[in-house]
């Protein structure tokens, strides 16, 4: 390997500020439209009962997420059931409430994207005034969805380390997901990466003419991994709603801001004079060439009006100052050897051999 040149790389430009302003109103609240895609949202769903395990219809069910403080509110029907179809993803208090019955709390109630959640409670008879709270814990296996599928949650993308901060490098923690050549591209269950669908808080993240990832292939990446709130990744049998994918689906939901305040800054470097050079470089007599990568970046999140209005801002940065490189060809690496006295002159005695080395020397040079 020969270095001819280096070159510096600045992102600024592709990586501009993301800001992300979630409002709280009154269309959230209710239900909302027949056409809404679900992709980008969990769902509660359960059926009230009371101590004996008769169901109680006419409760009123309302689910507040810890994160906002928003909340939806739903009655349950003749059968006690009751259903939130379209919940961002995060933690949420589940309230019973039911004339002649105890107030009955669910904490901790964790909605993750494109699953859902389903619950049983059951109201005790007394006085409302009395309420009962109960630690909700997590399904292991979402018994209401055929597909198989996994989320990447805030755990992982928070405490794993990951080389170049490319968020969507975890979903090949899922099973059945394999590199796809060396772009990037991710393999389901052996079928092309080009097959894949990928979708951003439920919009298309797909480029029509490459069939990949937008992004893939031009940028590292489109947004920091410390927006992804976490992401759903489908590896076959899901529902006709996600669609146009023969190999496997990876589902993404951005952060917003919350009721608390958070922020982050971080800054990292790779650079090669912390390396050794390498062993055919010092072969031949080639220097360690300069290799410096940095990437930086912060971001900031909170309320702008508490359970109304919140923000969140964030910036990443990348500058590269890094070798190219061209592998050189075997006549071309002998006559290198020839002239380092690493193979004897008297090679060069054969005219024909000695004009075909020049000439193969000159065209690399004037190239």
């Amino acid at each position: 390997m020969k270095t001819l040149s280096s070159k510096r790389v600045g992102l600024f430009a592709r990586l501009p500020v993301l800001l992300v302003c979630c409002m709280g109103a009154s269309a959230w609240m209710a239900e909302p439209a027949r056409a809404q895609s679900g992709l980008a949202s969990g769902r509660i769903e359960g059926t009230v009962l009371d101590s004996s395990g008769a169901v109680v219809g006419s409760a009123t069910v309302t689910a507040r997420s810890d994160a906002t403080g928003l909340s939806a509110t739903q009655a349950s029907d003749s059968n006690g059931y009751f259903l939130f179809p379209y919940l961002s993803p995060g933690t949420y208090r589940v309230t019973i409430e039911r004339a002649g019955f105890k107030t009955t709390q669910l904490d901790n109630v964790v909605v993750s994207v494109g699953t859902t959640v389903s619950l049983r409670p059951q109201l005790a008879v007394g006085s409302v005034d009395i309420k009962v709270e109960v630690s909700a814990e997590t399904p292991l296996m979402d018994t209401t969805r055929s597909s198989i599928s996994s989320v990447i949650g805030q755990a992982s993308i928070e405490n794993l380390p990951l080389n170049g901060r490319d968020f969507t490098d975890f979903v090949l923690l899922t099973p059945g997901a394999t590199t796809d050549g060396e772009l990037g591209m991710v393999s389901f269950n052996g079928i092309s990466g080009n097959f894949n669908n990928y979708t951003v808080d439920g919009g298309n993240n797909n480029n029509a003419f490459f069939s990949q990832q937008i992004g893939r292939g031009t940028i590292p990446f489109q947004f920091s991994e410390d927006v992804v709130q976490e992401f759903q990744v489908n590896t076959t049998g899901y529902e006709a709603e996600f669609g146009q994918a023969g190999g496997g689906l990876v589902n993404t939901v951005t952060k917003s801001g919350g009721n608390d305040v958070h922020g982050d800054a971080y800054y990292y470097a790779l650079d090669s004079a912390l390396n050794a050079n390498d062993s055919i470089n010092n072969e031949i007599g080639i220097p360690k060439p300069p290799n410096r990568r940095q990437q930086f970046g912060g971001t900031l999140s909170g309320p702008i009006r508490k359970d109304k209005l919140f923000y969140l801002a964030n910036y990443e940065g990348q500058v590269r100052n890094e070798p190219v490189t061209i592998t050189m060809p075997t006549f071309l690496r002998v006559y290198q050897l020839i002239f380092s006295r690493k193979i004897p002159r008297s090679l060069l005695r054969c005219k024909p051999l000695r004009d075909h080395f020049r000439a193969v020397l000159t065209r690399t040079l004037l190239s």
